[in-house]
């Protein structure tokens, strides 16, 4: 069963984005829609979504286009994609050259909502992943890129981090979200 975990970007931007670890999306579009038949979301961020870049093509959600997506190439599972509602216009950030499988999945859009232009990413990275990768090179000059070309940022995914408890890769994510003035909201175990 898909547990949805949705938010809104501030009470005035009324904007909404659906992030899911989704953990094969090839049999669950279906299940996707049951969950916001009542308030659809604008964006989707989807992560291991398990599909190659053939597959995740034909890929069809009612209502939304695929907008940004990375699959792996030599290993199984992973990946990110973000879905954005047809309404809507969006502009893709190419990260594919940034992205190390395993160590860190990312795509991401850029769009205007009125009042705010912001950027949205997708990210994953692997329990079996290279931290130090993700957290000192990728990740920081990734976040650079982007937020050089953005003003509002959200980060959606799963980083496979226990913040439910006091350690170091914890600590050293949040001070890597401090260094570019952004602070980790979810407070509940994912």
């Amino acid at each position: 069963m898909v547990t949805p975990r949705s938010a809104s970007l501030g009470n005035e931007s009324n904007l909404k984005i659906f992030a899911q670890i989704i953990r094969s999306l090839g049999n669950k579009t279906g299940e996707l829609v049951i969950n916001w038949v009542k308030y659809p979301p604008h964006i989707l961020c989807l992560s291991e979504h398990h599909l190659s870049t053939e597959v995740i093509q034909s890929i069809i959600v009612d209502n939304y286009n695929l907008d940004a997506y990375y699959c792996r190439k030599f290993t199984k599972c992973g990946g990110v994609c973000i879905f954005l509602h047809k309404s809507h216009q969006f502009i893709n950030v190419v990260l594919n050259s940034h992205c190390k499988e395993q160590d860190i999945e990312i795509c991401a859009i850029r769009l205007v909502h009125n009042p705010l232009s912001f950027c949205v990413l997708s990210i994953y990275r692997s329990p079996t992943g290279n931290f130090d990768t993700f957290i000192l090179k990728k990740t920081r000059r990734n976040t650079k890129f982007i937020i050089s070309n953005s003003v509002n940022l959200v980060i959606c995914g799963d980083l496979n981090v226990n913040f439910m408890t006091g350690n170091t890769k914890k600590y050293q994510i949040i001070s890597l979200l401090k260094m570019y003035k952004l602070e980790y909201i979810v407070i509940f175990p994912t």
